[in-house]
């Protein structure tokens, strides 16, 4: 062999190689989405315990309008809940004229798998009234595999909400 047939054989193993790692790295979606929902699923087992959380759930990636192969995504979706911080309004003579309490919305946390196979977790903050984050969601982190992400990872984000 000459030097360019050389670079290309050695090209083509390299891509051939890079390949089956993505083809491992899709097919492993599968056994962490379920990992992820079996955690997912006890979070909404002790959230539904507490009376601030009405619209908890888990979201795989439907999208009614648009209909995407191999685009795996999971979200625990977080809903409205009360921040605790209620607001009251008086008229001038001291009777009451109006009161609510502040609801957070929107907060969740998200896994989505890359073409490559890797798997971003982002957090999107929850927002009201009273708290508007500046940055609308921030990357958690990025592993190289869905087998890199086990309960113990998968606790980590949540435990940061």
């Amino acid at each position: 062999m000459n030097k360019t047939e050389d670079l290309i054989e050695k090209q083509r193993k390299l891509y051939t190689s890079h390949m089956k790692s993505v083809e491992d790295r899709r097919q492993d979606w599968i056994s962490f989405s379920e990992r992820a929902k079996k955690i997912f699923k006890q979070i909404l087992s002790e959230f539904d315990k507490q009376p601030f959380f009405d619209t908890l759930y888990i979201d795989e990636g439907s999208f009614p309008l648009i209909e995407r192969k191999n685009q795996n995504t999971i979200t625990l979706r977080f809903g409205n809940h009360p921040t605790g911080i209620g607001t009251t309004e008086y008229y001038t003579d001291g009777k009451l004229k109006s009161g609510k309490a502040e609801i957070e919305r929107g907060g969740a946390l998200h896994y989505s798998q890359s073409p490559n196979g890797q798997i971003v977790c982002i957090i999107y903050g929850c927002k009201s009234e009273l708290i508007k984050p500046k940055d609308e969601w921030f990357i958690f982190k990025r592993y190289k595999s869905p087998k890199d992400i086990n309960e113990k990872e998968l606790l980590k984000a949540p435990s940061t909400m």
